[in-house]
């Protein structure tokens, strides 16, 4: 916009001068006009400058925008004595304001596959004279539509089979969203517990994009007159950013949670620094402002787990929700109901300043026209040199939530204290105290307390830790106290191999253990001991391969023995491509690599038990599901004839969902080829050769490499000012000893067919 006033008036016309902002010249002159007294720049000449928050009017000359710097809030300027220096003082609210927060990049969802997978954790153990089986088995399938699975347990002599849990999850990870229909565990409220039950569950889950941090973090604000540094040191990190003049708040990224201190140094292009200490205190109890986290829940409530497979009894219905009401207080509400018995709560989680996070919640129940309440308080204040933590809960006799045995109603009163106090060289120390009253004002109550102190230490190489233990128990008119006393010792002795020594009261053991390889191996664990007065003797022997792990163990603890076998893995078939391997955990993927040659695999720097290459694929289990899993191949086993574009990969595949990956260039056929000439002697180094898709040199020997061949296709090579011709054989990729690289070379002199 333009002023009428300004637009009246006849301005001198432009003249250069140099601009010095702050008390800094710049390296660049602007262009000035004098009018009335009155001082005008262009607007060019400010945004160079950074400055662009202001409002006031522009007055057009000779074509461009100029405006009154003394129009401008936050912004005074003069000219030097001899006229020729523009002194500009600008306010930090002039400048844009910059913002340095947590990035929202997220891995890509690696293409998925169609997959079908059992797995197994079997147990065949001989005792009393009798062999049975036991274990779990986990069946199922999974695409990019979802995953469909079910799980049982094999039980007893005969191997009984009972169903656990079946449920069909998909989830949305852009959205951090999970349906899931069947069998399912609720989300825990105010007043309540995880209940099983089967039905329908749908809500957020942030797990789906495991790389975001949740939480607020503390935001520091500051500001600069000048192109600055600024430097943000804590106990756990060091940041830098640099930053132009304004204003400017950064986002710190803790690497611990709690308590800490952060100290920030702004150094300006001049050298002047200034230093800002701040303390914070960071919880992942908080959301970050932003975020909601909700469910809703419904179905029927599952009744004897593990015993009946298909026992279900009362609906159950249930709805919950947490929302960041600001930066140091996160609100949280549910209510749920079932066979009779309704529950509503509500609590939250804050931050004290720097001091401590609290959280706190209430709840009703409403059940055969009684009601009940419960109230839980807990404060704990996290710092790197030292932790306390304190928690109350009191619940009425009538308090009861949907899903809760009998044995756990009931009037009850808990406290419970905690301190831990590292001591550098010296080791740590923990303490803890807690206490529970049951019943009380009634003839069955029961008062528990537990007081435990533990220290451990580094002697020797090794880890020594220890501690003591006492238990008060009072109901009846009695009471009874219990003492316990424990030691150990661990010492490693190689990679995979450490031994021990441990005592408390009433036993005593040493052992020995070498766990086992992340890829093919086996390990060891022997105990030998004694437990009240009785021997006592272990042993174990374990193998891992490619199909998964199996061993063999046996025991003898008093009048007790037994022995058993066991074996863990499962069978997958990803894309037609059917492997025993390793245990699945929480995603997998198949891996290709388009190489004539075995190559050695490795997931996060750790060699797969398997090769790949040859014809051979290789499906790598324990991958996280929505993370950059990084796949690996061994570029020193790769000939040179493979068309492998590189040799590191990502794999992120979705929960139980098997990720493609692909090493290699499929639609390419790379060669060698061995050239002679009509008297059976190799073609000079340095002669070209030209074929219809490329060109390339002659090596020693008469080689020549071609990145990608069509057998039958005429290569022409030019020696000087002659040439001949050669036929690429079909046999070309063959090995390095094959007859197919051998290609004779005819005269060839008309020039026209030259490719």
């Amino acid at each position: 916009m333009s002023s009428p006033a300004m637009a009246d008036a006849v301005p001198e016309a432009p003249r250069p001068v140099g601009l010095i902002l702050n008390g800094m010249a710049m390296s660049e002159p602007g262009l000035l006009v004098v009018q009335g007294g009155n001082l005008f720049t262009r607007v060019e000449d400010l945004r160079q400058l950074g400055i662009e928050a202001f409002t006031a009017p522009v007055l057009p000359i000779e074509g461009q925008d100029y405006v009154e710097l003394g129009h401008i809030a936050g912004l005074s300027a003069e000219l030097d004595d001899e006229r020729t220096n523009l002194k500009i003082s600008a306010s930090p609210e002039v400048f844009p304001h910059l913002a340095f927060g947590q990035g929202n990049a997220r891995a890509t969802l690696s293409p998925i596959l169609p997959a079908q997978f059992l797995g197994y954790d079997l147990v065949l153990s001989s005792q009393g004279g009798g062999v049975g089986l036991s274990g779990l088995v986990d069946l199922g399938m999974s695409g990019q539509w979802g995953v469909l699975g079910t799980t049982m347990l094999l039980a007893g002599r005969g191997g009984h089979a009972v169903r656990l849990d079946t449920s069909f999850r998909r989830e949305f990870p852009q959205r951090r969203l999970r349906i899931g229909l069947g069998d399912a565990v609720s989300r825990p409220g105010p007043g309540g517990q995880p209940i099983r039950f089967g039905g329908i569950q749908f809500g957020t889950d942030f797990s789906l994009d495991p790389d975001s941090i949740n939480f607020p973090l503390p935001v520091l604000l500051a500001s600069a007159a000048l192109p600055s540094t600024v430097e943000l040191l804590s106990e756990a990190q060091r940041q830098s950013y640099e930053v132009g003049p304004g204003s400017f708040d950064i986002a710190l990224q803790p690497r611990m949670t709690g308590a800490g201190q952060v100290t920030m140094n702004i150094r300006d292009v001049t050298g002047q620094t200034r230093t800002i200490v701040r303390d914070f205190y960071t919880s992942t109890d908080l959301l970050r402002p932003g975020l909601t986290d909700f469910t809703v829940e419904a179905g029927a409530l599952r009744r004897n787990y593990g015993v009946a497979g298909a026992d279900y009894g009362a609906f159950f219905a249930a709805a919950a929700i947490r929302r960041p009401l600001s930066s140091w207080f996160t609100a949280q509400a549910r209510a749920e109901t079932a066979g009779g018995t309704s529950v509503i709560g509500i609590g939250g989680s804050f931050v004290v300043g720097a001091l401590a996070e609290v959280n706190s919640s209430g709840a009703l129940s409403f059940a055969d026209g009684h009601r009940g309440h419960d109230l839980r308080v807990q404060a704990r204040r996290t710092t790197s040199a030292y932790s306390l933590s304190a928690s109350f809960e009191t619940a009425s006799k009538d308090f009861q939530s949907p899903g809760q045995a009998p044995s756990q109603t009931g009037e009850r009163r808990e406290m419970t204290l905690a301190a831990s106090l590292p001591l550098g060289r010296w080791g740590g120390l923990n303490l803890a105290q807690a206490l529970l009253d049951s019943g009380r004002n009634t003839p069955s109550a029961r008062r528990f307390s537990i007081t435990s102190a533990s220290y451990n230490t580094s002697l020797w190489g090794g880890a020594l830790g220890g501690g003591v233990q006492r238990s008060i128990r009072r109901g009846g008119g009695q009471a009874r106290t219990d003492w316990s006393v424990f030691a150990s010792y661990t010492l490693a002795i190689g990679p995979q191999t450490r031994v021990a020594q441990f005592a408390e009261s009433g036993r005593a053991a040493a052992t020995f253990d070498r766990s086992l390889p992340d890829g093919p191996g086996w390990g060891l664990r022997a105990l030998v001991g004694q437990d009240r007065g009785r021997p006592w003797l272990e042993g174990a022997y374990m193998v891992r391969t490619a199909a998964g792990d199996f061993g063999i163990d046996a025991a003898r603890r008093g009048s007790f023995s037994g022995i058993r076998a066991t074996a863990s893995g499962a069978l997958v078939r990803v894309a037609g491509t059917v492997l025993a391997t390793p245990r699945l955990d929480y995603a997998f993927a198949l891996i290709d690599v388009d190489s004539d040659d075995t190559v050695t695999v490795t997931l996060e720097n750790r060699p797969l038990p398997r090769k790949a290459g040859a014809g051979r694929k290789v499906i790598a289990t324990g991958l996280q599901p929505y993370a950059a899993n990084h796949i690996g191949i061994d570029g020193s086993n790769v000939s040179i004839d493979s068309a492998l574009a590189s040799t590191d990969a990502v794999a992120t595949p979705g929960w139980r969902q098997a990720a493609a990956v692909h090493f290699g260039d499929s639609s390419r056929h790379p060669a060698s080829f061995r050239i002679m000439d009509g008297t059976g002697h190799p073609i000079p180094v340095g002669a070209i050769a030209r074929w219809s898709g490329g060109t390339g040199v002659v090596g020693y020997d008469g080689e020549v490499w071609m990145e990608d061949h069509t057998p039958g296709e005429a290569m022409i090579i030019s020696m000087g000012h002659r040439q001949c011709r050669s036929i690429v054989p079909s046999g070309g990729a063959g090995g390095a000893e094959s007859p197919g690289r051998t290609m004779a070379c005819e005269p060839y002199i008309e020039a026209e067919d030259v490719l």
